[in-house]
């Protein structure tokens, strides 16, 4: 492992690597985006909820937590309808898994160069 770690800390593989992990952490959350908000307008209750967001966007940052977990709650509730319900659930565990990946791909970078700073290992 420490082999690896010291060869993308390598100046040639470093900036190729940290491109890498720069494209897993725009890429995904860009698709994940384009494909929520192409399919949330599909049913009723997803342009009901597109257009209480839209409400909520044009009023002054006061309690915008306080309006988001009010949204959530609605549409756990099923109020916005079972399209936007699952689309929720399916979201929060693409934006999980993306979360996670950035932790492992920038974690491993951050490692690599401590690794790199302390001497071989015998």
């Amino acid at each position: 492992m420490e082999t690896f770690l010291r060869w993308i800390a390598g100046p040639a593989v470093q900036d190729w690597y940290l491109g890498f992990a720069t494209g897993v952490l725009v890429l995904p959350i860009l698709l994940i985006a384009l494909w929520y908000h192409r399919n949330i307008g599909a049913t009723p209750g997803g342009r009901a909820l597109m257009e209480r967001q839209g409400q909520l966007n044009q009023l002054p940052d006061l309690g915008g937590f306080a309006a988001g977990a009010e949204l959530h709650r609605d549409i756990t509730s099923g109020r916005y309808g079972a399209m936007a319900k699952s689309m929720q659930a399916r979201l929060y565990l693409l934006v999980g898994c993306w979360l996670i990946a950035n932790t492992v791909v920038f974690g491993l970078l951050i490692w690599a160069q401590e690794v790199v700073k302390t001497p071989l290992s015998p």
